[in-house]
């Protein structure tokens, strides 16, 4: 099933061979949260907590080889080790509270990431609520569970409790996520397909979204 998603657009960015596949054939790639656990040296897709299920505040940790003690820290995490199962296909999410919805002028789009980093192309998602039903309509085929949500960032410094696959460190907060998440007991990447969705998207080079404007016309 699928949650409620407050924004205006999706926005997808990648090489370009992988965004015309998404918009000709609707063919999405998504990968296990063990593959973004294992990642290294890449901040925009490794998240070493990524699927987490529980964070606890330590203080007063000591740290010991044998009987010789090597650090302390006066505060820390503590992830117990357990994990979710399952895939997830990432999305960047304009959302509508960043816009002036009284406003009848073209407003000026921000994107706050470095895209430039993940691809040189991106695919924006002009109507999401249609975008979501062919979603539904594929996930209801397959007849699989799903959800679609925005991210909430925590300060794990300061948070204790249950984490889930739509919660991340705030110190990717700029990455403004929206998700795709298909819980699944097995490993590896799934692909599924929604079909050509050129009629509610529109590809464009990375340069071109720092031109992006919107206007409110209701």
């Amino acid at each position: 099933m699928s949650k409620q998603v407050d924004i205006s657009l999706l926005i997808k960015i990648s090489e370009e061979k992988y965004i015309d596949e998404i918009q000709t054939k609707g063919k999405f790639y998504c990968n296990s949260l063990k593959y973004f656990r294992n990642l290294e040296n890449d901040y925009y897709k490794a998240d070493p907590n990524e699927g987490k299920q529980f964070i606890k505040q330590i203080k007063n940790l000591e740290i010991f080889i044998g009987d010789k003690k090597i650090g302390y820290a006066s505060n820390a995490q503590l992830f117990p080790d357990k994990f979710d199962k399952g895939n997830i296909f990432c999305f960047y999410g304009l959302l509508t509270s960043k816009l002036d919805l009284k406003s009848k002028q073209l407003q000026k789009i921000f994107i706050e990431i470095e895209s430039d980093r993940l691809g040189k192309h991106a695919l924006i998602i002009l109507d999401v609520p249609e975008f979501k039903k062919r979603i539904e309509g594929k996930f209801a085929e397959l007849k699989m569970d799903f959800q679609i949500s925005l991210v909430k960032y925590l300060n794990f410094s300061e948070y204790e409790g249950e984490l889930s696959p739509f919660t991340k460190s705030h110190i990717y907060e700029s990455q403004s996520e929206v998700r795709i998440w298909i819980p699944r007991k097995e490993e590896g990447e799934f692909i599924f397909y929604i079909g050509d969705i050129s009629d509610i998207s529109y590809k464009c080079k990375i340069e071109d979204l720092k031109k992006l404007e919107v206007e409110i016309l209701k």
